[in-house]
């Protein structure tokens, strides 16, 4: 049997070399290729063209040399005095820039390889290949908005490879302390007294007290300790090169969100590209041929950090738009998960002087407002009671007998210094003062009767995510009004005409963190309407139960002909500005935490002369959530009050595992 009758044995492409032939890649349409025997080597030219391309002798563009030549005479005589020649860049002006550090990168990222020896284990070539990477690049010097090093130490320390981030700048940590001293100083300018004890100096021997020594960790505790992080250090480790993808997601999204480095947008930029870098750099070099596919993800989920982590000052700038700002003009701010809600008091309560309050009033003293709806868990919580100043019915006649015993040093008895029945609340207009408020909405709709048509109607607090954008229709594709409309169908249509929609859907959280950015959907107290309450792990319950609002007697709502709202399954369609639902296109995917309020109708269309209570004019009741007006039909459309956080599409928490379990 010849050699060649041998069949091949299929190889794996992860163990095959980085370079194969055959076959022997097609040249270029209109190459020629020519015979080694006819070639002659003619050169490079020394001294590039001003376009900075590298040429041969005959002028042909060829593969720029990482190695070095000598320089000509006229680039001698540039470098005169010792200086160096600084490459610059064109902005879109045309103004001449300083390059970046990775600009000045890219130049030769190409020739950069690691030299890794395949058969030691992948922890050492990690080691190895992320020294080389430091050592074989300029690195430019720290500055206080752009430090690449700090960034890279970020990200050693992330992955395992470091056991601590060094500090910053001693001159900067030096200024600031220099700061705090001064300010210590301004502080304590008013107190200049000292105390000051003389004795003599058998007492001042007595009264010294020895010197402790200083505490000394034990050896077991101390290598235990250090063993425990050495155990950390390792777990980082492999869990980057086991998961790439998913390490470089949880780093650029809650990793980066609780360091703070979200906050800076220099970081923002900075950061995806230098950890792209690193691991173009780890394929290139073949140092773990298993995962490249894995390093490759993870590659293009830095390029597309780069983009994202920059959109999320963008979303925060252009929402919420001048449409949810005039909503929240002529509803209120509805949004507030902090405001309590109490039932209003009755004739009896609003006088203190009848019998019936006196009977009542040892009664008051001990009553608490209980939350009347109550995150739902998996099992029975302790209930919490919030006692308010303001629900508490004090006896007038007790007062004014406190007020009578404090009599003044001349024996007179003083007036009652200020009224105590219930006050009208003196409204001050806000226009009154400063140039008229801005009425957004009526800019855009023109005169409208979306005020005495239309209310308020579910209130929830999320995190939803940008799923499409839908444009109004151009002006041949309206349809005309109708006689039969009423003034609510009326106005919703003129809305479809001159707005545009952008859906948002739920979020799907990835990863269990209880402390994640991400919070379970929540009604707020102004929600009005058929909605089911999300149901709470125990978890979610201990973490966000304390910062929600007690809410009213859910609304009978059982015999409603309208679908139950579900906030974990149904679609928002917020109405925006056309200008801003363009701004938000290209970042379809990108998550917001807000309020969303929902347009509702009325069911008697101009029922709005009730004027909303402030907390403390009185108790409030169920029929004072919300707008004015009674809620009836639920549209399909939103609107959203202030943006809270602003999430990249990727973003992912930190898993534990078992926790889920503890939680059930």
């Amino acid at each position: 049997m010849l050699v060649d009758d041998v069949p091949a044995t299929p190889v794996h492409p992860l163990e095959r070399p980085f370079i194969v032939f055959p076959p022997w890649p097609d040249p270029p349409a209109g190459a020629k290729i020519p015979v080694w025997s006819d070639f002659k080597p003619v050169g490079i030219r020394v001294s590039p063209d001003e376009d900075g391309i590298q040429r041969d002798g005959r002028g042909i563009p060829t593969v720029r040399l990482a190695s070095t030549h000598s320089l000509t005479d006229a680039e001698k005589k540039k470098q005169k005095g010792g200086k160096k020649l600084k490459k610059v860049a064109r902005d879109a002006n045309g103004r001449a820039r300083p390059l970046e550090w990775y600009e000045e990168w890219e130049e030769y990222e190409t020739t950069r390889r690691a030299i890794v020896d395949p058969a030691i284990n992948r922890i050492d070539r990690l080691h190895i290949a992320a020294d080389e990477f430091k050592a074989c690049r300029p690195w430019p010097p720290p500055q206080p908005e752009k430090n690449p090093s700090l960034i890279w130490e970020i990200w050693r320390h992330y992955i395992g490879l470091s056991a601590r981030i060094p500090s910053e700048d001693n001159k900067k940590l030096q200024q600031d302390a220099f700061d705090g001293e001064d300010e210590d100083e301004d502080g304590d300018a008013g107190d200049d007294s000292i105390n000051v004890t003389v004795v003599d100096a058998q007492q001042a021997q007595t009264n010294r007290r020895p010197r402790q020594p200083p505490s000394q960790e034990p050896d077991e505790a101390a290598a235990a300790r250090r063993e425990y992080w050495r155990e950390v250090r390792e777990g980082k480790k492999e869990a980057f090169l086991n998961d790439p993808e998913n390490a470089v997601r949880i780093f650029f999204s809650s990793h980066w969100r609780d360091k703070g480095y979200v906050r800076s947008k220099e970081k923002c930029k900075e950061g995806p590209i230098l950890i792209g870098y690193f691991l173009r750099y780890l394929i290139r070099s073949r140092v773990f041929p298993e995962e490249e596919a894995a390093l490759k993800r993870a590659a293009a989920l830095c390029d597309r950090a780069g983009v994202e982590l920059e959109a999320t000052w963008t979303l925060s700038g252009c929402l919420p738009d001048k449409i949810s700002n005039g909503f929240e003009q002529l509803n209120g701010e509805l949004g507030n998960r902090y405001s309590f809600y109490y039932q209003q008091p009755d004739d009896a309560e609003a006088n203190p002087e009848s019998e019936s309050a006196a009977d009542t009033s040892e009664q008051q003293d001990e009553q608490t407002v209980q939350p009347a709806t109550e995150p739902r868990t998996h099992e029975t919580e302790p209930t919490v009671q919030v006692i308010d100043p303001d629900t508490v019915d004090h006896d007038a006649a007790a007062m004014r007998d406190a007020v009578n015993d404090n009599v003044d040093v001349n024996g007179e008895e003083p007036t009652q210094p200020f009224d105590m029945g219930p006050q009208e609340s003196n409204p001050v207009d806000d226009a009154a003062w400063g140039p008229p408020k801005t009425r957004h909405l009526f800019e855009v709709l023109g005169p409208t009767a979306l005020p005495y048509t239309h209310t308020t109607g579910i209130v929830e607090y999320s995190v939803r995510k940008i799923e499409e954008i839908i444009y109004p229709p151009p002006a041949s594709a309206q349809k005309a009004k109708k006689k039969s409309m009423t003034p609510a169908e009326a106005v919703e249509q003129e809305l479809t005409r001159r707005l545009a929609v952008v859906v948002f859907t739920p979020w799907v959280k990835i990863g269990n963190h209880l402390g994640s950015d991400v919070p379970p959907p929540q009604l707020l107290p102004d929600s009005r309407g058929k909605a089911v309450v999300p149901v709470l792990s125990r978890g979610e319950a201990r973490i966000w139960a304390v910062v929600n609002s007690p809410l009213p007697p859910a609304p009978n709502d059982a015999d409603s002909p309208y679908a139950a709202f579900d906030p974990r399954r149904d679609a928002l369609r917020v109405l925006v500005h056309p200008e801003t639902a363009a701004r938000l296109a290209p970042h379809v995917g990108m998550g917001v935490l807000a309020p969303w309020v929902q347009i509702a109708r009325k069911t008697q269309p101009g029922h709005d002369t009730r004027e909303r209570p402030q907390v403390w004019q009185g108790r409030r009741t169920q029929d004072n959530r919300g707008a004015p007006g009674q809620n009836g039909e639920p549209t399909p459309y939103w609107y959203m009050e202030s943006v809270m956080l602003t999430l990249t599409s990727f973003h992912a928490d930190k898993y534990f595992p078992g926790q889920d379990e503890e939680d059930d």
